[in-house]
C-alpha cells in the first residue's frame, strides 16, 4: 500500500472518529426536547392524558366483541373508573342477576339504552334506573306488585344494538314495561373521530398520543371523518319495530327522549300509542353536569334529575 493510499485511509478513520460524536450531540439534543416534554405531559398533563388512559383501561376491563361482533359488556367482571366501582352480572349487565322467570309480585321495567343508564362514570347506586327503583320501592301498586327495575344500559350500543339485544335476550326477562333512553349520539350525525394509529404499547408514551391529536385534528378539519346517527325515517322505522317486539308480549314500550326525535317520529310515536317521556337536555345541561369536563356523560347530579323526570312521565302509565 503506497504513502498516499495509507493517508487517505488514514484521513476517513479520522473523519468518521469524528463524525460519531457528531451524531450523538445531534442526538442527545434531538431527544432531550423530546424527554423534556414527555415529562411535563406525564407530570403536569394538561392534555388529559391520565383521565384518558384510564377510560382506555377500563373500556378494555369491561367490553368486549363477540362472535356477532357487537361490543358487549363482560359477564362478571369487576372494574373502577374515576375512583368509582363498577361490577358487571354475569348477564352482561351492570345489574343484580334478574330472576327468570320473574316472579308473580314484580312489575319489571327493563331500561334499555347506552352508556348514559349504563351509568358512565358514577358509582353503583348513582345510575338513573337504580335511582328510578329507590324512588318507586315505597310506592306499592294496587294489584300488590312490587317495581323492580333493571339496567339494560351498554356502552357503545345505537338503536339496532339495542333492538337485536332486546328481541334476543331482553325479552325473556318478561319486562312490563321497556324504557328506551334515546340520546344525540343514537339519531344525529356526531363525528366518530378518525382511527387511532399508535399501537397500544406506544400509546403510553404522551409525547406520541400528542402528536397523534393533532394528526386527528387535522383530519377532522378536512371533513373525512365518518358520522354516527340515522335519518328520521330510520327513526320511524325503528319506533316500528320496538313497539313490533313489545305489543304481542302485553309490555308497554316507551321512550325516554333526551335528545328531541325528529318531528316525524314524534307524531308517528303518537300514531302507533308510544308514549314519549320528554326530557330533552340542552347543550348548556350537559355541560353544566357532564361528570368530569372533558366526558359528556352525566354525573350522579345529572341521573338524579334523569330519575325524577323518569318517574313523572312514568306515573300515568304505570298506573292509569
Amino acid at each position: 500500500m503506497t504513502a498516499a493510499t495509507n493517508a487517505t485511509a488514514n484521513g476517513g478513520v479520522r473523519r468518521r472518529r469524528r463524525l460519531g460524536p457528531k451524531l450523538l450531540l445531534l442526538g442527545a439534543a434531538l431527544l432531550l426536547p423530546l424527554l423534556c416534554c414527555e415529562l411535563f405531559l406525564q407530570l403536569v398533563d394538561p392534555g388529559g392524558f391520565g383521565e384518558l388512559e384510564d377510560r382506555e383501561r377500563f373500556s378494555a376491563e369491561v367490553l368486549e366483541r363477540t362472535d356477532d361482533h357487537v361490543l358487549r359488556l363482560v359477564p362478571g367482571v369487576t372494574s373502577s373508573y374515576l375512583g368509582q366501582p363498577v361490577q358487571v352480572s354475569a348477564q352482561r349487565l351492570r345489574n343484580r342477576e334478574v330472576v327468570v322467570p320473574k316472579p308473580a309480585d314484580v312489575y319489571r321495567i327493563l331500561v334499555l339504552g347506552d352508556s348514559v343508564p349504563f351509568g358512565w362514570g358514577v358509582g353503583e347506586d348513582d345510575p338513573f334506573p337504580r335511582r328510578l327503583e329507590a324512588a318507586l320501592r315505597d310506592r306499592p301498586r294496587r294489584d300488590g306488585r312490587r317495581y323492580e327495575v333493571v339496567n339494560a344500559g351498554s356502552p357503545g350500543w345505537g338503536l339496532v344494538e339495542e333492538y337485536v339485544w332486546l328481541r334476543d335476550q331482553g325479552m325473556a326477562f318478561e319486562p312490563d314495561l321497556v324504557l328506551h333512553c334515546i340520546i344525540n349520539n343514537d339519531i344525529d350525525p356526531h363525528p366518530m373521530g378518525p382511527p387511532l394509529f399508535l399501537t397500544e404499547t406506544l400509546r403510553k408514551v404522551r409525547t406520541l398520543r400528542l402528536l397523534e391529536r393533532i394528526a386527528q385534528k387535522f383530519c377532522s378539519d378536512r371533513g373525512n371523518v365518518p358520522g354516527s346517527g340515522v335519518p328520521p325515517a330510520d327513526v320511524v322505522m325503528a319506533l316500528d319495530k320496538f313497539q313490533e317486539l313489545c305489543a304481542p308480549k302485553g309490555t308497554r314500550y316507551v321512550v325516554f327522549d333526551t335528545v328531541g326525535l325528529p318531528a316525524i317520529a314524534i307524531e308517528h310515536a303518537a300514531q302507533i300509542g308510544v308514549p314519549r317521556i320528554d326530557t330533552v337536555v340542552s347543550e348548556d345541561w350537559i355541560h353544566a353536569h357532564q361528570v368530569t369536563p372533558s366526558d359528556f356523560h352525566p354525573g350522579p347530579e345529572g341521573h338524579r334529575i334523569f330519575a325524577e323526570r323518569a318517574l313523572a312521565g312514568l306515573q300515568p302509565l304505570l298506573e292509569p
